[in-house]
């Protein structure tokens, strides 16, 4: 079972002011260490050491999600989410065609030869 991930969207948003590869390699370590290691992604622990590994300051981070920062706007974006329909994690939308939740490869391959097909 999976907790909730807003802690996890904070700390992805607070890397993105760092830049988008500081970005991009929190979230491949969030992924990398929830999926692969079973980290718990509602543990403050847990994403502050993804944090420092990713090169953050421990420091920065701890104060960033102990204020909350950030947490409004992760908010604002999965109403947006919900308002577009989305229900399912992961979503993954591509010219039209939706694949929602943990979906086998098989599930992918059949949407993207459909979209290589046509209507």
């Amino acid at each position: 079972m999976v907790g909730n991930s807003r802690l996890s969207h904070q700390l992805i948003r607070y890397a993105g002011t760092k830049g988008a590869n500081v970005q991009r390699q929190v979230v491949e370590l969030v992924f990398e260490k929830h999926f692969e290691d079973t980290g718990d992604i509602t543990s403050l622990d847990f994403l502050l050491g993804v944090g420092t590994d990713a090169g953050l300051d421990e420091a920065e981070v701890r104060r960033y999600l102990d204020l909350g920062t950030g947490a409004e706007e992760v908010d604002e974006a999965a109403i947006g989410a919900r308002a577009d329909g989305i229900a399912h994690v992961p979503t993954i939308e591509i010219n039209g065609v939706r694949i929602e939740g943990a979906d086998e490869a098989g599930e992918f391959y059949t949407a993207l030869v459909s979209i290589k097909e046509g209507p």
